[in-house]
């Protein structure tokens, strides 16, 4: 067999790959055109080399790609992708394939006329990893020209040794054939016969074949061919970056270059760039790449030297005027660096915790480095200031009623600041209280904290009397109640000494004038009945308890009659006298009923003063009790009813009448007289007593009814106008009494 030129073509694919071949076409002895072509070469994808089995298509195309001449299983048409592929083992990125080899499944014989009448015939090659999928390397490639063997018919018939044919042997007409048949460069080494291979080896010295003496579409396999240009990049100051460049070829050099000028050492395939300055590294770069063959310069790359520092910005105001004690949270901040890269998880704060117990300026401060170590910051000025008032408690009301004649003691306060705390001990108190004149004060509490905030508050103090002041019977005792003797004597020395006068009209009535306005808390307690004496086993009745709030104006003038308790006996007890509580016009406040007196018949059920409005009628045959203020009803022969606010008793009572009976409160409130031996009734409308059986009713609001012998009388009805009402009844035992308490204003 005899071996032809050999030819190298280069091809790139789509980013991934790029190939390179090598093309022998081979023919027979007998001088045909080659069958096959022997194609080998060089694969690689995304730069590494590439192993495995691989995938290849092949066709023949014209120049403009439009037209297919051959494919490797004859379905391309117009240059497009052949259906079929040929599986080629690649190791090492390298491999061989025998085009037209019709052995190979998927490849079709070649035809020689392709090459014969197709002049403009290229290479178009498509590959496949398995991964990525079919891709055509481009661009196709030309065959470089080869001239055909040729054979006279009778070739095979005559022996003609090597090297025995000389140009004087052949004819002219036949050497000018030869020559225009032997294109310009087709002639290679394979072709030459040996001596002549001699000759030239001994006329062309070593290395003395340029590129210029070869054929152009040889040498231009040979020069270095770019396949990934450097790209343009910017970058921070101080930080680094790499310029990469790809390149196909063979025994390759690279020279990088700086605007134009070679970089000193840079000959690597990558440019590494480190603490980028911008006075040097902010510049246009290029490498060029040189083999024997020739070389190739890159376009320019522009590298572009960020020197601008990293820029903070603050959430919020940058300088914050803060509230001492209230709890602090920083905003924050946000940064980029010159480039736009975000910053953000970069910031480094100190200050944040703020001292709000500090009253100042504080300062957060928020740093930040790039990647090239370029450092900025930024602070932001909290002021902490105190405005707030601290403050004051008063203990007890801010409107205080104080006692006439007794020492003020002051209930008390409490002061705290958000910052300072307690402070009570810096309370200053302007104002007094005359304890001994009746009035209205002021006392004023101030306090100021360590900032200069000043807080106040007043207190207003009414002297006054309070009470509690209790109005009794002032010793006295029976029908009639206290003279004014006995109650200037009874209340000296109390609250009540001096104040208390006797109604001219009504002895035992006593009037008192309100010392101030306000609420007042009044307790009435009715009179109990008397006891017998022999029977003392059996309990006289005892009076109701009635309480109220009532309000009342400043000197106001109020009656108040003090129920007295129902005169003992050895026979039935007196009846004991309700207790009355009225405006100055008689309208009633408040009343409480009193009790029946005891009776000698110790198994009868005594009746007690009662809550509500009525006298207790009698337990059988006696008399009614009273309403609506009325005095009770005495039946028979009994001793009579009690008496009521407005009313004395009704019917003519024991021996027709001719003993007292009980008189209402608006005529004087006298108790009932006795007979025989009986109790006579106590002050406040009680009714006395027969000595045998018959027993009075007690006074009240409306009077107790009388009992028949041997009947117990009624007891007193009860009225209460005010609220906040506490009643019991049958509850007071002996004389009555009045207590009124000031709770305020």
């Amino acid at each position: 067999m005899t071996n032809l030129p050999v030819f190298m073509i280069m091809y790139s694919m789509k980013s991934i790959c790029f190939a390179f071949l090598v093309i022998s076409l081979f023919v027979s002895s007998s001088y045909s055109v080659p069958p096959v072509i022997n194609y080998a070469g060089q694969v690689a994808v995304d730069g590494e080399a590439f192993d495995g089995e691989g995938f290849f298509k092949f066709a023949i195309v014209n120049d403009s790609g439009s037209i297919t001449y051959w494919s490797n299983d004859g379905n391309s048409t117009a240059g497009s992708e052949p259906t079929a592929s040929v599986s080629v083992s690649v190791s090492g990125g390298l491999y061989s394939v025998l085009l037209g080899n019709s052995a190979i499944q998927g490849m079709n014989e070649i035809d020689p006329a392709v090459f014969q009448q197709n002049g403009d015939a290229k290479l178009r090659v498509w590959f496949n990893d398995g991964t990525n999928g079919f891709q055509q390397l481009t661009p196709d490639r030309p065959f470089a020209s080869v001239p055909y063997a040729l054979s006279s018919g009778s070739a095979e018939s005559v022996e003609i040794a090597p090297g025995s044919i000389q140009r004087s042997m052949l004819d002219a007409s036949f050497l000018a054939e030869l020559n225009s048949s032997i294109s310009e460069g087709s002639i290679t080494r394979s072709m030459l016969e040996s001596s002549i291979l001699n000759d030239l080896n001994e006329s062309i010295p070593a290395g003395s074949i340029t590129s210029s003496q070869m054929d152009p579409n040889l040498v231009r396999y040979f020069v270095p061919e770019i396949s990934s240009n450097p790209i343009p990049v910017s970058v921070l100051q101080g930080a680094g970056t790499t310029l990469y460049v790809q390149a196909n070829g063979r025994f390759l050099t690279y020279q990088w270059q700086r605007n134009g000028l070679n970089l000193a050492g840079e000959t690597n395939a990558s440019l590494v760039l480190s603490d980028a300055n911008a006075s040097v590294d902010d510049a246009n770069y290029s490498v060029v790449i040189t083999n024997d063959w020739g070389s190739v310069t890159s376009p320019l790359a522009r590298v572009t030297v960020a020197t601008a520092l990293p820029t903070i910005t603050l959430n919020g105001a940058a300088s914050i005027t803060h509230e001492a004690a209230t709890s602090y949270t920083d905003a924050g901040a946000t940064s980029v660096d010159a480039l736009g890269n975000d910053l953000n998880d970069s910031i480094v704060v100190t200050g944040a915790d703020v001292n709000i117990s500090s009253v100042g300026t504080h300062n957060i401060t928020y740093s930040v480095t790039d990647a090239g170590g370029n450092n900025n910051s930024v602070t932001r000025t909290v002021t902490v200031q105190d405005t707030t008032v601290p403050i004051i408690s008063l203990s007890g009301e801010s409107n205080f009623t104080h006692n006439l004649n007794t020492a003020w003691v002051d209930p008390g306060y409490d002061a705290n600041d958000t910052l300072d705390g307690n402070i009570t001990a810096s309370v200053t108190i302007t104002g007094t209280v005359d304890v001994n004149t009746t009035g209205t004060y002021t006392l004023n509490y101030s306090v100021s904290d360590t900032a200069g905030n000043q807080a106040d508050i007043n207190r207003t103090v009414n002297v006054a009397p309070m009470g509690p002041w209790t109005f009794t019977n002032a010793g006295a005792t029976g029908r009639f109640g206290p003279t004014q003797a006995q109650i200037n004597s009874s209340y000296a020395g109390t609250s009540l000494e001096g104040s208390v006068t006797i109604n001219s009209t009504h002895q035992g009535i006593q009037e008192w004038v309100v010392p101030t306005s306000g609420t007042y808390r009044i307790e009435v307690f009715g009179a109990a009945g008397g006891t017998n004496t022999v029977n003392l086993n059996n309990s006289p009745g005892r009076g109701a308890v009635m309480k109220g709030n009532f309000t009342l104006t400043s000197n106001d003038l109020i009656k108040i009659l003090v129920g007295q308790k129902g005169e003992d006996a050895s026979g039935t007890a007196g009846s004991g006298g309700g207790t009355f509580v009225t405006e100055s016009n008689n309208n009633p406040l408040i009343i409480a009923g009193g009790g029946s007196g005891g009776h000698r018949d110790k198994s009868l059920n005594l009746q007690h003063g009662v809550i509500t409005t009525s006298g207790v009628s009698s337990l059988a045959s006696g008399g009614t009790g009273g309403t609506n203020g009325e005095g009770g009803n005495a039946s028979g022969t009994g001793s009579g009813g009690g008496a009521g606010l407005n009313g004395n008793p009704t019917g003519t009572g024991w021996n027709n009448g001719t003993i007292p009976t009980a008189v209402s409160f608006v005529n004087g409130g006298t108790g009932g007289g006795n007979a025989s031996g009986g109790g006579n009734g106590g002050f406040g409308g009680g009714a006395g007593s027969h000595n045998s059986s018959e027993a009075g009713g007690a006074g009240g609001y409306s009077g107790g009814g009388t009992g028949s012998n041997p009947e117990p009388g009624g007891g007193g009805g009860s009225y209460n106008s005010g609220t906040n009402q506490d009643n019991e009844a049958g509850v007071s035992e002996g004389h009555g009494k009045v207590i009124i308490t000031f709770i305020g204003n």
